[in-house]
């Protein structure tokens, strides 16, 4: 009895325990697969959402790249970009290519992100499987949903939603084109005129550098006072320097040169335009009152104050002799000279008449002051292209010359002893009287007009045919001209070989000795470069129409970013299904044994027989509660 007893317990014990461990592994395994099932759904839920969040990002973002580019292109920024000529090409092939590789990119990440949700949104929607199949298919393009809007024809019952559908396909489908279009349009390079800065080197006003001649010879200047020996060998090197003075005064394309003005040129041409110092002689006439000539019929002279005039043709004006102001020139006219006025001055009467035909002349004093002026030229050919401030005159009044003349304040010594350039001027061959008994073989005993009465009577009296009287401001800026002709050719023109080796005015004691030239004054000058390059442009247009297809895209997009659908947890588990590809149609098909009764045997599978027989209600992921976004 025990044996069997414990026998019988033997049995039973085990087998209860047995039982009880099945039991509990059955339960744990159901736990598991339920708790899997239930993460694995949370995680397609995810999913869902990731895919909602990425497409709001990226349409959102795409409507704020476009309001950037707006703001860029109202403010200008795309404008600092710029590109040398010369890399031109590469430049507008790496923008083309970026700007079409992003569109393409993004275009693509649009595209796979909408149609997922589209379709995701419209397996679980209670709808005609036509339309289903309709809504799945359009997405394989333009073509594709332009075909299957044509289908709609045909659809019966269903064709106002199913439309609407497949309009919102195939217009974001054209949408997505039209942005591509854009994007690679948005930016391109256009040639402007760009400004670089620089300083550069500039010659200036001529001088003397202290040291004159051989090296011999000393400073010119001592503590500012002139050495009277090296004055002579400066005005011999004047007058040898000016036989190019006629050209110079009627010229208008000499560098540094501008009617009264000498402006900087640039030691070494470059490109651009250069802002360069200027100076202008203004030369201002005064009548010399008290003024009473007498005769001297040995000299034929009219002599005055230690002064003298010579008998000269009428309407002519030249210097008077032997004037020893250094700070002002002395000028006599046989042809009146009048003042805004209308007035001449006193006129100072000749007994006997010069050539028994002038019985008075005018005699007159010039001063000179020098006025600062900015010239802006080119830096290439050193042309002038404007010069301020203009001091030329339009207007001018005759008054006394007072007793002590204002001697001109310059820092240079040798522009303050401008009178004596201008008294340096050669003389012509055009004889001052032709009334004289003259030998045309020999001229030297007769006075001659120098270069400068020449070109005063071409400038004054020609003009006007016979005139018989001139205005003072158009003398006065024609002297302006005069002076700094004679600065611009001393500085730039070198002495003539039969001036420098002379045997009566050189001055020299030696065939090795010469005379050392005035230099050009240094500076320096703001350049201004321009030169041709290439910047970015913002096609406005583009991005405008880029910025409405954007809204557009978000638009079209919406319903399935709302849709409530999408995130549910009442869909069986089905969320998993997000395509419609041959692989989803036989896994949709197996798990929805009741299409094999509500579908209709189709013998001819042409595409009408399909549709036709796909005119069934159904929603192919299992849910409820889809009213919501059947009516999105």
């Amino acid at each position: 009895m025990f044996f069997s007893r414990r026998s019988d317990l033997g049995e039973v014990h085990p087998q209860g325990g047995i039982e009880q461990r099945a039991t509990a592994s059955i339960s744990s395994s159901v736990d598991s697969l339920l708790k899997s099932d239930e993460a694995q759904r949370d995680s397609q839920y995810a999913t869902s959402r990731r895919i909602q969040v990425l497409s709001w990002i990226l349409h959102v973002s795409l409507v704020v790249l476009h309001l950037l580019l707006i703001a860029i292109w109202a403010t200008g920024l795309e404008h600092r970009f710029t590109v040398p000529l010369a890399h031109q090409k590469l430049a507008s092939f790496l923008i083309t290519s970026s700007t079409t590789a992003f569109g393409t990119i993004y275009s693509a990440l649009l595209v796979f992100v909408t149609q997922t949700l589209f379709i995701r949104r419209s397996l679980r929607m209670e709808q005609m499987l036509t339309t289903t199949h309709d809504n799945a298919a359009a997405w394989a393009g333009i073509g594709a949903a332009i075909l299957h809007l044509w289908h709609q024809r045909t659809v019966g019952p269903a064709r106002t939603s199913s439309f609407l559908g497949l309009s919102s396909i195939a217009l974001y489908l054209t949408a997505i084109l039209g942005f591509h279009i854009t994007i690679s349009s948005v930016f391109s390079l256009v040639t402007f005129s760009a400004t670089q800065h620089s300083v550069a080197s500039t010659l200036s006003l001529p001088t003397y550098d202290g040291d004159f001649g051989a090296g011999s010879f000393g400073p010119v200047f001592d503590n500012g006072t002139l050495d009277f020996g090296k004055y002579v060998q400066m005005q011999t090197y004047a007058v040898g320097s000016m036989y190019s003075l006629p050209s110079n005064m009627n010229s208008t394309t000499r560098p540094g040169l501008s009617q009264g003005s000498l402006y900087d040129v640039l030691e070494s041409p470059i490109t651009g335009t250069a802002a360069v110092d200027a100076t202008g002689f203004d030369v201002t006439c005064k009548y010399l009152p008290g003024v009473n000539f007498t005769h001297f019929n040995d000299t034929q002279t009219w002599a005055y104050g230690g002064f003298f005039i010579t008998p000269t043709q009428p309407r002519l004006i030249t210097q008077v002799q032997n004037w020893v102001d250094d700070n002002t020139v002395a000028f006599y006219s046989t042809i009146p000279i009048l003042d805004s006025d209308g007035e001449t001055g006193p006129m100072v009467p000749l007994d006997p008449p010069m050539n028994n035909s002038v019985s008075s002349v005018q005699v007159f004093t010039c001063s000179l002051s020098l006025v600062d002026q900015t010239a802006s030229i080119d830096a290439q050919s050193q042309q002038l292209r404007s010069l301020t401030p203009d001091f030329a005159k339009s207007a001018s009044t005759w008054s006394p010359q007072p007793n002590a003349s204002t001697p001109t304040n310059s820092s240079n010594p040798f522009i303050n002893m401008w009178a004596l350039w201008v008294k340096a001027i050669p003389a012509s061959s055009f004889p001052l009287d032709l009334t004289e008994n003259i030998d045309l073989f020999n001229l030297g005993n007769a006075m001659m007009a120098s270069l400068a009465d020449i070109y005063l009577y071409q400038a004054l009296i020609l003009p006007s045919g016979n005139a018989s009287s001139i205005r003072l401001h158009d003398l006065e800026n024609a002297l302006s001209n005069v002076v700094a002709s004679v600065f611009w050719t001393i500085g730039h023109n070198p002495m003539t070989a039969a001036s420098m080796y002379s045997p009566f005015d050189n001055d020299l004691d030696a065939l090795s000795q010469t005379f050392q030239p005035p230099i050009l004054l240094q500076g320096s000058a703001q350049v201004t470069e321009v030169y041709q390059a290439e910047r970015l442009e913002l096609n406005i247009v583009a991005v405008s129409l880029g910025l409405a297809t954007s809204v557009l895209l978000l638009t079209l997009t919406l319903p399935a970013l709302l849709s409530r659908h999408l995130n549910s947890d009442s869909d069986g588990g089905h969320k998993a299904i997000g395509g419609t590809g041959l692989l989803h149609a036989i896994w949709l098909y197996r798990n929805h044994p009741e299409l094999e009764k509500l579908l209709d045997q189709v013998d001819n599978p042409t595409d009408e027989n399909l549709r036709a027989a796909g005119m069934v209600r159904t929603r192919l992921v299992d849910g409820k509660g889809n009213q919501w976004d059947a009516d999105l």
